[in-house]
């Protein structure tokens, strides 16, 4: 099955109507955990990852501050119909950290942690929204919610 989706990916070559989508993995807490936020940032210790705190501008209404601090990481926004290879990036990241987020989810207050597939669908074409077994099992076993938001630019429907 692999040497098949690596065939497609040698073929498929983006167009203006490709979905484009991002995935973003993210500890957050709706209450200041200030105190907490750069502990979960030692704790993980993944260097790219993005650290936010309350009062800080918010990434898409820059007139508004954010309400809670927040832990992230995130793939590059890319063209593909592959909701899953684009999680699957994060997940490699994430893999051997299951019993320190675990710890987290226990021993810091009002904390949320999930992944958010964000979404823009072009002409009408939207990816395909399928996750494997081990995929859905890595979530469960950190106890991550998961999110999609869905952005559509407009479509005359001609195709």
């Amino acid at each position: 099955m692999n040497e098949i989706i690596d065939e497609i990916d040698e073929v498929f070559v983006p167009d203006e109507n490709t979905p484009e989508i991002y995935v973003e993995f993210s500890i957050w807490g709706e209450q200041d955990i200030s105190v907490g936020i750069d502990k979960i940032a030692e704790l993980i210790n993944i260097p790219t990852a993005e650290i936010m705190k309350i009062g800080d501008k918010t990434r898409y209404f820059k007139n508004r501050l954010l309400r809670f601090d927040c832990w992230q990481i995130k793939t590059e926004e890319r063209q593909t119909y592959e909701i899953e290879e684009e999680i699957k990036k994060l997940i490699v990241l994430l893999q051997d950290k299951k019993e320190i987020i675990n710890y987290i989810h226990d021993n810091f207050n009002h904390i949320s942690i999930g992944f958010c597939v964000i979404v823009t669908v072009n002409n009408g074409r939207s990816p395909f929204f399928r996750l494997s077994k081990e995929t859905l099992q890595f979530m469960s076993d950190i106890r991550a919610y998961f999110d999609i938001d869905l952005y559509v630019n407009s479509w005359n429907g001609d195709d």
